[in-house]
């Protein structure tokens, strides 16, 4: 039995069941862990002073640190070779859970007036930046478990995520951007915007460093609103994440056990929701979202990991698909700057669906 094929079994038994699950493979990592509940997910702050055993948080958009924590009654680890031939062929999709969303597409005019609206706005200097994101619904199923693989395989430097609970329906998605880490007395972040198309060898364009700056200062400001002092800021590079690349930098503070949990869930708090998912100023970037959004988020761009008490990753529920019962949602979002052309938003959030909707 491959261990894939065991991972389906687990899953199917726990589905049947009603239980919850989520799976996840690290980036650069060759395990996938998985955690199993037969009960319900608990919204609860996320504190590093009462971590304890090894949990699953998954959160909705603009949350704070207050995340849906999965305690698990089983937790199993398996290592990932290249999906067996009987998983490629399977056919079979699993009882996943699944919330009926009330959420409806956007039309090109839709998402084109939405864009165009908040670039009105930022060229008045209403706004700095706002995270303009739609959904798509597409009919084709996919098997989410064999997604999973592929997306574990083609995204090596990722964070590849699927769960399913009553409370959340089922999502699954691979991310590049890291929200929030605490392990051996080092807290990381990332700044993480701006995109374009992996094969584009020109040099990052004005809008794209704009938007990178904007989140650098955000993150740099939070930490200075808690005080923290000797922080580390790694210089601006670019990383691939699928058919498309971002600039991102990583953001370091190293300090002892005590004072890293103290601070955590306030860090957490102040940097959830980031630029490069909502926009800025924060709370005005948040009311123009949610009056001119044609959906809502839920947990995309929410944020979902593992939690405990020596080693907790979070990363930003990015480039995902929800179950839905006709099909499969997709979503999507585009930095706007005073800067953006309406059209290309559009265009790259068509590129961040296509790396994550895997069809078989």
């Amino acid at each position: 039995m491959t261990p894939e094929t065991s991972i389906r079994l687990r899953c199917k038994t726990a589905l049947d069941k009603g239980w919850s699950l989520a799976l996840c493979r690290l980036p650069g990592a060759n395990a996938i862990v998985q955690f199993y509940s037969a009960a319900q997910p608990i919204l609860s702050k996320l504190d590093a002073a009462k971590f304890a055993d090894t949990q699953f948080a998954f959160a909705p958009y603009a949350s704070g640190n207050l995340a849906y924590v999965l305690s698990p009654d089983i937790t199993e680890t398996d290592y990932l070779h290249s999906a067996s031939a009987a998983e490629e062929k399977s056919t079979t999709e699993l009882n996943w859970h699944c919330v009926p969303s009330t959420n409806k597409p956007s039309t090109y005019e839709q998402y084109l007036n939405y864009v165009n609206r908040a670039i009105q706005l930022i060229r008045k200097h209403e706004l700095a930046k706002v995270v303009a994101a739609r959904c798509q619904l597409v009919s084709p199923t996919t098997d989410m478990l064999n997604t999973f693989y592929r997306m574990c395989e083609l995204n090596k430097q990722a964070y590849v995520y699927l769960f399913s609970s009553p409370v959340s329906g089922t999502w699954l998605g691979s991310t590049p951007e890291l929200l929030l880490s605490c392990s051996e007395k080092t807290i990381r972040t990332v700044a993480l915007a701006g995109t374009k198309q992996a094969a584009d060898t020109t040099a990052w364009g004005k809008k794209e460093q704009d938007e990178h700056g904007f989140v650098e200062a955000f993150i740099d400001d939070a930490f200075e609103q808690l005080n923290i002092q000797a922080l580390t800021l790694e210089d601006v590079h670019e990383i691939q994440a699928g058919n498309i690349k971002h600039l991102v930098s990583h953001f370091e503070w190293c300090a002892s056990d005590d004072e890293l949990r103290k601070k955590f869930h306030k860090l957490l708090a102040l940097l959830n929701p980031t630029p490069a998912v909502c926009g800025l100023p924060p709370m005005e970037a948040s009311v123009f979202i949610a009056q001119h959004e044609h959906m809502e988020r839920k947990f995309y761009s929410g944020f979902n990991g593992i939690v405990s008490a020596h080693d907790t990753q979070l990363y930003v529920t990015l480039r995902c698909m929800e179950k839905q019962p006709e099909g499969i949602m997709l979503y999507a979002g585009a930095g706007i700057t005073s800067d953006s052309v309406a059209e290309d938003e559009w265009e790259e959030t068509e590129r961040k669906m296509q790396s994550v909707y895997l069809p078989a």
